[in-house]
């Protein structure tokens, strides 16, 4: 991890330096990288929270998703500032509310469409919808998620995936391993919230 934070060019693509030191790191401390950029998992969330989402991997999905890994991370041993975590919070709480506004009545999320992306498909609104269950799994451990919102999306997931021909498979791997972590999380989180119910 070390030879990592100092090699990392900070000004990359944040959300994926960002799930790795959620991950991996302590996230205390501040360094300085080789490139002589001063770093720390906070001045990152900063980055991630100020940058232009749409225009991010995966539509702006992986986004989120490390917002929720560093509130997780912070959540077992605090890891970045309150004012980074309210921050954080915030920015997942208006995406949440956001989604809420904007589900479809079969339970997929539309791609928001950045000015620099074209509008996307159905078969987009499945791996976008895909990427966006996997977070709001992890998001509702930190913010108010309907879980209603979260079953209709997961039913349309797997219905879809259970439509699927071998060939459609193959062609949409990566949404389709997205779909099933998202499900495989979802499941888990209903498992342990069943346990821990008087």
């Amino acid at each position: 991890m070390r030879a990592y934070a100092v090699n990392l060019d900070a000004d990359g693509q944040t959300e994926w330096v960002i799930a790795l030191l959620a991950h991996y790191a302590d996230g205390r401390g501040v360094w300085r990288t080789k490139y002589g950029q001063r770093v720390s998992l906070g001045i990152l969330c900063d980055r991630l929270l100020a940058s232009d989402h749409g225009s991010r991997a995966c539509h702006g999905a992986h986004v989120y998703y490390a917002a929720t890994l560093v509130l997780s991370a912070n959540a077992r041993s605090s890891v970045i500032s309150d004012r980074t975590a309210n921050a954080l919070k915030a920015f997942v709480d208006d995406e949440v509310r956001r989604l809420r506004s904007t589900q479809n009545a079969e339970g997929l999320f539309p791609v928001p469409v950045a000015s620099n992306r074209r509008a996307a498909g159905a078969a987009t609104a499945f791996g976008y919808s895909s990427h966006t269950l996997e977070w709001l799994v992890l998001a509702s451990a930190h913010v108010e998620v309907d879980d209603g919102m979260m079953e209709r999306c997961a039913m349309r997931l797997l219905q879809e995936m259970l439509d699927y021909h071998d060939d459609q498979l193959r062609l949409n791997l990566c949404p389709v391993c997205h779909a099933l972590s998202a499900l495989s999380l979802l499941w888990k989180a209903n498992a342990a919230s069943t346990e821990a119910a008087p």
